[in-house]
């Protein structure tokens, strides 16, 4: 044990244990133990004060966007969810995406990302579910559902943010996407982009985060499986998606066995929802719908 050691943590009860011990017969405990409390180091009142006194000078105040994340994080603890998942095969996404992304090429355009689709395709779904497009609100003790026309897209973005001199941390920003049902994809795509090199150069304005409806976050550029993600006030849902791979049970198999076997490489969704105004058939059927989207259904990709 070490002398140096003042703090326990989560193990102060383990510690009130060994000091009963010691003040009843102090060989009764092992000689570390015994040097430990003999020199002070036991004693709770000290142990709470020093950690104290560790916590402030360690604090530091969180402000600008990370203050407002802290602030976001909190209320929403007050919106019950619920979460669907589905895994999607992406076999026909990844064909259709390299057919496209060799059209644009010829144009000197930008390339189209699995986000772009993805999120067009949570769109298209969504014009068909009007019971998604409203969110719950609470005024005292009564519930309203509010239905403000119109989805507002929202892109989570995590971008690198100066903290303080020494230190930089990540920052999530949720921009939106305006009216997104009413855009074409080249529309789409391009309000999309938009908005990802506005975040970019710190050139968003306050409108571009006000009124989102639903919400589209992508760990799976990090190799996320899946995620549960908070559901912030006044939105109906969250959209996450996971990465685009072959499930886990094929991670021994030989790449040749899994084209003769035909597996296809698979994505996780999963739709967190006000449980309130909101019910599990109901995501289920919106994450069926995305699904069949981007497996090709319903001239999608057309």
């Amino acid at each position: 044990m070490s002398k140096n050691e003042t703090q326990l943590g989560i193990n102060n009860g383990y510690l009130a244990w060994m000091r009963a011990q010691w003040q009843c017969n102090p060989t009764n405990i092992q000689p570390d133990w015994q040097q430990y409390l003999a020199n002070g180091k036991g004693n709770t009142g000290d142990t709470q004060q020093t950690q104290t006194q560790q916590q402030t000078q360690n604090s530091t105040d969180l402000a600008g966007v990370s203050k407002q994340i802290a602030i976001n994080m909190q209320a929403s603890l007050e919106v019950p969810t619920a979460t669907s998942c589905r895994d999607v095969p992406t076999k026909v996404l990844e064909k259709n995406r390299a057919v496209i992304n060799q059209h644009l090429q010829g144009q000197n355009k930008s390339r189209c990302s699995f986000t772009h689709l993805i999120a067009y395709a949570i769109v298209q779904a969504m014009k068909d579910h009007p019971s998604l497009q409203s969110y719950c609100q609470r005024q005292n003790n009564r519930f309203t559902r509010v239905t403000p026309g119109g989805v507002n897209l929202g892109l989570a973005m995590d971008l690198p943010t100066s903290y303080n001199r020494t230190l930089t941390l990540r920052a999530l920003v949720v921009p939106n996407i305006k009216q997104a049902e009413s855009l074409n994809f080249a529309q789409f795509m391009t309000a999309y982009n938009d908005l990802v090199q506005r975040a970019k150069e710190s050139k968003l304005q306050p409108g571009d985060f006000q009124g989102t409806l639903v919400t589209l976050t992508n760990p799976g550029t990090l190799g996320t499986v899946a995620s549960l993600p908070r559901l912030m006030q006044q939105q109906a849902l969250i959209i996450a998606t996971g990465r685009i791979g072959y499930p886990a049970w094929t991670a021994t198999m030989d790449p040749h066995v899994l084209q003769q076997l035909q597996i296809s490489k698979v994505m996780t969704l999963t739709s967190t929802y006000d449980h309130r105004i909101i019910q599990g058939a109901e995501s289920g059927q919106f994450l069926a719908h995305v699904h069949a989207l981007l497996v090709g259904e319903n001239n999608f990709y057309e």
